[in-house]
């Protein structure tokens, strides 16, 4: 157990000696894309029906990111989303943006390596346009709230430049979303929830 331990300490300190990329008023500016998988779950909000799917996604991301201290950062992120249709035939476009703060923890620090996990919030939109004679949209706002574990990787002298993956879990949820279209309007509420798994990378420049 003693050994354990002393390997752990060592180990701890081993990380903590080597120059770290990531500082404290440091800038780190993130851009890439991905793939996610969600849960689908919609409710009528007129006649209480319910319904659930599955849906994919190719977000585009573009965060910033300021060193609060040595090992913590806080970020912004923008986010747009592609939503990807089953049956195109109808001309059917989903998309959607993210807006979300995020605060992360780089517990790997190194020279040319940092890992780090990090929790976001924000708000979420989302837009859904058949291409029919009506003009019809569904379409809606709410909360966004996740976690990423993420790696970035550093090239060169300085470790200015780099590449990243990322794994993380986001929430989305539409609590009064509504039908429209050019003939009646508003006409409908529903709610919405969309859930799941999205990993992906990019490029990086630290400031």
């Amino acid at each position: 157990m003693k050994k354990i331990f002393l390997f752990i300490v060592f180990c701890v300190i081993s990380i903590l000696a080597f120059p770290q990329c990531f500082q404290k008023k440091n800038i780190v500016i993130d851009a890439g894309s991905g793939l996610g998988i969600y849960r689908t779950h919609f409710k009528d909000l007129p006649n209480g029906t319910l319904a659930s799917d599955t849906t994919a996604a190719v977000p585009y991301f573009l965060s910033v990111e300021y060193g609060i201290l040595n090992r913590v950062g806080g970020a912004f992120q923008f986010g747009y989303n592609h939503y990807i249709q089953g049956d195109s035939s109808h001309g059917q476009q989903a998309n959607g943006i993210d807006l979300m703060l995020k605060g992360n923890f780089h517990f790997v620090n190194t020279n040319h390596v940092d890992l780090l996990v990090g929790l976001d919030f924000g708000y979420t939109h989302f837009l859904i346009k058949n291409n029919d004679l009506n003009n019809s949209q569904a379409r809606g706002g709410g909360p966004i709230y996740g976690g990423s574990l993420m790696s970035r990787f550093y090239f060169g002298k300085g470790s200015r430049f780099g590449i990243f993956i990322n794994i993380g879990y986001q929430n989305r949820t539409y609590p009064k979303g509504g039908f429209y279209n050019d003939v009646s309007g508003h006409f409908s509420d529903f709610w919405f929830r969309l859930h799941g798994t999205n990993f992906g990378g990019g490029l990086m420049f630290r400031i």
